[in-house]
């Protein structure tokens, strides 16, 4: 150190290291000992690797890591956005006007001066943002965190949400391009559950929202509870968005998204299976969801697969009313279905849905 100008001052374990007044990048221990090395040679210094013990642990089969939902999501031609905590106070009372906004006491903008309630805004003003540069078919999402307050308490809900708007497919000279629509939207979501393993587990469900167009919004309940929210943005706050295309929106607590049902082999069927077409009259207030459901616990394990391929109002069917056609194919492991076997079950299973739906065989 003193041939490099320094003063040493003690002699002990503890010396006190002056630099000279031009060696501005001498301030602290850490310099002095790079000084060292570097005049005693760096190839005299002996390699010493670090020893730590590191245990490395199994991921839980039952969790689905988040990196799969999101390559699901990029698969089906998303991009994802990382947007601020922070949003204007103006868009959190348009899309989240029953809760209470989390202000910040020292906001870098006055735009940024409240936590999100909803990951929408900022999946709204990234589309702005795109669409203001001649950008306009756009598939986003994005995963975060979002604030609200209970009482006193500050609650933070972890969410995945996504928003499509413009054309599903480029434009080209052997089709006509198509707008994205509502089971564009519902597609998407049900992907996200199908890898749950648990698409049982979730009902969609008719539902208003303040930002969503009534007749074209539904929530996402998980048994009794709501989880999540799909539809189209309201034609007045696309109005005074400044937007002039259709908007879709979709959000989901991630915390359902995150626990699977473990894979289980089911031995294949070596035996032909049995399709049978019904044809069913019910109330149209009636959710598709619910007739299916209805289908499925009547028709028990022999049915392998269930499929609408009809669905008609008007003409020879009263008013207020709508038919339902199905097609419900079954199969046993150990032998062919008999003719009886098989009539007896869709017997069963229409008289179980005019049970439970009022349903009429049309």
């Amino acid at each position: 150190l003193q041939r490099l100008a320094m003063q040493v001052k003690g002699k002990t374990d503890t010396v006190k290291v002056i630099p000279p007044a031009y060696r501005f990048d001498i301030n602290i221990e850490a310099d002095l000992i790079e000084e060292v090395a570097r005049v005693t040679g760096f190839e005299k210094i002996p390699e010493t690797v670090p020893v730590a013990h590191l245990q490395i642990s199994a991921e839980e089969e039952k969790i689905l890591p988040i990196r799969r939902l999101q390559s699901c999501l990029v698969d089906r031609n998303y991009q994802e956005v990382i947007t601020y905590s922070f949003i204007d106070r103006a868009m959190h009372e348009q899309f989240s006007p029953n809760s209470r906004a989390v202000e910040l006491e020292n906001p870098i903008a006055s735009d940024m001066s409240v936590m999100r309630a909803s990951l929408w805004p900022g999946l709204i003003k990234t589309m702005q943002y795109n669409v203001n540069r001649q950008i306009s078919d756009l598939k986003l999402f994005e995963s975060g965190r979002t604030f609200v307050t209970k009482g006193k308490a500050l609650l933070q809900h972890r969410y995945i949400a996504g928003l499509l708007t413009g054309s599903v497919d480029a434009r080209s000279w052997v089709d006509s391009q198509r707008e994205v629509d509502f089971f564009d939207l519902k597609g998407d979501v049900q992907a996200l559950i199908a890898l749950t393993g648990r698409d049982n587990d979730f009902i969609f469900s008719p539902a208003t929202h303040s930002v969503l167009t009534p007749g074209q919004s539904a929530k996402i309940k998980e048994g009794r509870k709501v989880v999540g929210m799909l539809g189209r943005l309201h034609p007045v706050i696309e109005s005074s968005l400044g937007l002039d295309q259709v908007v879709y929106l979709y959000e989901i607590r991630l915390d359902s998204l995150l626990h699977s049902r473990i894979p289980a082999f089911h031995e294949f069927s070596r035996f032909p299976a049995v399709q049978r077409d019904i044809a069913l009259v019910i109330a149209a207030k009636i959710p598709l969801s619910d007739v299916i459901r209805s289908i499925k616990y009547h028709a028990g394990d022999l049915l392998v697969k269930l499929e609408l391929f009809d669905q008609y109002q008007g003409e020879h069917i009263d008013f207020g009313k709508k038919s339902l056609a199905f097609t419900l194919t079954l199969q046993r492991t150990s032998r062919t279905l008999t003719d009886s076997e098989t009539e007896n079950l869709i017997k069963g299973v229409i008289l179980g849905v005019q049970s439970d739906l009022d349903a009429q065989l049309r």
